[in-house]
């Protein structure tokens, strides 16, 4: 069964639990005058024009925190069942903006929408190294 909540985002309800609600940041909220004409664009045509609480804008978080869980644990499958020899690259052509700048989806050039995970494990790769231009 999945669970849907204020966007096209749709998450089991056994991750969702996972999220840690109390802990998740919302973003700052501006007038719909003071933002950037191309973000009040974008805040219209992505739906996000209404008046949001607190609550709803954590909930929406929520709900992308949790799809990142569930990934996240099915590329933990994934690396557990493979042969240690096996060469494995993860992307993903968008982020998404989760409330921020009064927006979810992608379609901007925000950190939130452009920064995209990449993982790269196998015999050639150290273990644990991560890159801090990456962040």
């Amino acid at each position: 069964m999945l669970t849907t909540f204020g966007t096209l985002f749709k998450t089991s309800p056994y991750y969702l639990k996972k999220v840690d609600k109390s802990k998740i940041f919302i973003p700052k909220w501006k007038k719909f005058k003071d933002l950037h004409p191309v973000d009040q664009y974008a805040v219209l045509t992505k739906n996000c024009s209404g008046i949001w609480t607190e609550d709803e804008i954590r909930e929406i978080r929520a709900y992308y925190f949790s799809m990142l869980s569930e990934v996240d644990n099915m590329l933990g499958e994934l690396f557990r069942v493979v042969p240690r020899d096996t060469v494995i690259l993860f992307t993903s052509d968008h982020g998404d903006l989760a409330m921020e700048h009064q927006q979810y989806y992608k379609m901007s050039f925000y950190e939130g929408s452009i920064r995209v995970p990449f993982i790269a494990a196998g015999p050639m790769f150290k273990s644990n190294k991560k890159n801090a231009s990456l962040g």
